[in-house]
């Protein structure tokens, strides 16, 4: 058996009705399994994130500010560099959202879920520039 570590990336993509969806609700425990068990460590932090996390984003602000607003604690270069790593680097942080192409404001989305383990849906196939990001 291959050994997973937290910097192993895993892709699950199949015909619909494959049970994907059931899979990602067992891991995360939005689902019960119907026979057997399910282990899951607890020391874990698991996410799940789907394209309605864009939703929740406040489009006046620039993705620095808004992530001053979420991360209170956490020093500037520090956001900065987080947004960077998404793709969200220099001018682009400082420019309000609602001028972000769809892609870049579901990269600065997905930014905002830190977690170990983020358990995702396909994105919205219209949206190129996110898809691209997913590979």
């Amino acid at each position: 058996m291959e050994q997973f570590t937290s910097d192993t990336p895993i892709t699950g993509c199949d015909h619909a009705g494959i049970g994907k969806s059931t899979l990602l609700g067992l891991i995360s425990g939005t689902l019960n399994p119907v026979a057997g068990h399910v282990s899951r460590n607890s020391g874990v932090r698991m996410a799940t994130y789907s394209q309605h996390h864009m939703d929740g984003l406040e489009l006046h602000l620039t993705p620095l500010h808004y992530f001053q607003k979420c991360f209170v604690n956490e020093k500037d270069e520090k956001l900065r560099s987080h947004l960077s790593n998404f793709g969200i680097a220099g001018e682009l942080a400082l420019q309000p959202m609602y001028t972000l192409s769809g892609g870049q404001k579901g990269r600065v989305a997905f930014a905002k879920v830190r977690a170990q383990v983020v358990i995702t849906t396909a994105p919205r196939t219209t949206d190129r520039e996110l898809r691209n990001f997913w590979v």
